[in-house]
């Protein structure tokens, strides 16, 4: 026994040594937390931007056409041709997706009157919000697909888009940029025979 300590020493027990570590500088644990951190904001930063790509805001009139109320019933309506047009808008601050859908029906409308139409019937559309890459004030990219029959009827069309309880844009002041028509298709009605 050593010491009155109750521990026996002696060739039966072997004493266990850990080895001595360097010691540390105060200076180097510093650095070290403070590159773990910054790797840490890296590592977050790449996230909130794969995130901010990934995060595209979509949404559509849903699966089927959609006339309004006042015109659904109404047996004058007739149908001449289905024009579609696709727009693509850039956008600061916010997106009001009702008022770019406004904008494009506008257009529809339009040139439904060149075809001697006054009102649209059987709409769709959809809208596509490509949220800012480079910088997180940046504009956002609005892809706008408009489709509607266009038709002659003895009412009036109520100048408004269809289905805007489903439209998804983004909370702010918008101001519009850039608008761009990409295409406008139109396909007669009924279908001619092939």
């Amino acid at each position: 026994m050593v010491g009155g300590s109750g521990v026996a020493s002696g060739p039966s027990s072997p004493e266990v040594k850990t080895p001595a570590s360097p010691p540390r500088s105060p200076r180097t644990q510093r650095t070290l937390r403070f590159a773990h951190i910054a790797d840490l904001f890296v590592k977050l930063r790449r996230l909130q931007n794969n995130a901010r790509q990934a995060n595209d805001l979509e949404s559509t009139s849903g699966p089927e056409p959609v006339t309004h109320a006042e015109l659904k019933d109404d047996s004058s309506v007739k149908k001449h041709a289905r024009l579609e047009l696709e727009e693509v808008f850039m956008c600061a601050n916010g997106v009001d997706v009702v008022k770019l859908l406004r904008a494009s029906r506008g257009t529809l409308l339009d040139a439904a009157k060149l075809l001697r139409s006054n009102v649209l019937v059987d709409e769709t559309w959809s809208c596509i919000i490509c949220r800012p890459k480079s910088r997180p004030d940046g504009p956002y990219k609005v892809y706008v697909t408009y489709g509607a029959f266009v038709a002659s009827c003895s009412k009036q069309d109520p100048h408004r888009p269809v289905s805007t309880q489903e439209a998804r844009g983004v909370p702010g002041l918008m101001t519009i940029l850039n608008r761009e028509s990409i295409c406008l298709k139109a396909e007669p009605f009924p279908p001619k025979p092939t």
